[in-house]
């Protein structure tokens, strides 16, 4: 029994890492500009030169309009992030829900793969510093987490009259007497 929970909590983590290494070596993330050495290094450091001080100043200044334009890309990359990691989420999920829903440790592993997916399209929602989008991102997670949990918790099963009722009518086996 502990083996099967480790072996779906395994086929989960695999399935959710999958998905995010995908999207990374599809769609990379910008690079971070790096800060100018006179800016790392002398810190502490009193500059008396006027000269040596403004090439400092301009370095700094280009690193701070690098920096605002890696900021911008890093909002916009976390929101593509987000969208498509939603809708891999959901896809995931319908398919552990639907298609391979009777092969139930790997279907358990995928439903808990597109919960850890939908989890980091969350977090990556929350990378993109729009409130609008968080809420969005938020309410369809909301809205896919209830509908999960119906479809594989609470939908009921056949109705008892329905199952009786197909045993009712199934042929009778014939018996051999000897």
């Amino acid at each position: 029994m502990f083996l099967r929970f480790v072996y779906v909590v395994f086929v989960g983590i695999i399935a959710a890492a999958f998905i995010g290494v995908g999207v990374a070596a599809f769609y990379p993330e910008p690079s971070r500009p790096d800060a100018p050495l006179s800016v790392k290094y002398n810190q502490n450091v009193q500059i008396t030169d006027v000269a040596a001080l403004n090439v400092i100043r301009a370095e700094q200044a280009q690193y701070d309009t690098e920096l605002k334009a890696y900021m911008a890309a890093e909002q916009v990359y976390s929101r593509n992030v987000s969208i498509v990691t939603l809708v891999a989420a959901v896809l995931v999920l319908a398919t552990s829900l639907t298609a391979i829903r009777k092969i139930g440790l790997i279907a358990d592993g995928a439903l808990l793969g597109g919960v850890l997916t939908l989890a980091y399209s969350i977090v990556r929602g929350f990378g993109t510093e729009d409130n609008r989008f968080r809420f969005l991102v938020l309410s369809a997670s909301l809205v896919i987490t209830l509908v999960l949990g119906y479809v594989k918790f609470l939908q009921p099963s056949a109705p008892a009259g329905q199952a009786n009722h197909r045993r009712a009518h199934r042929p009778a086996r014939a018996t051999v007497q000897t």
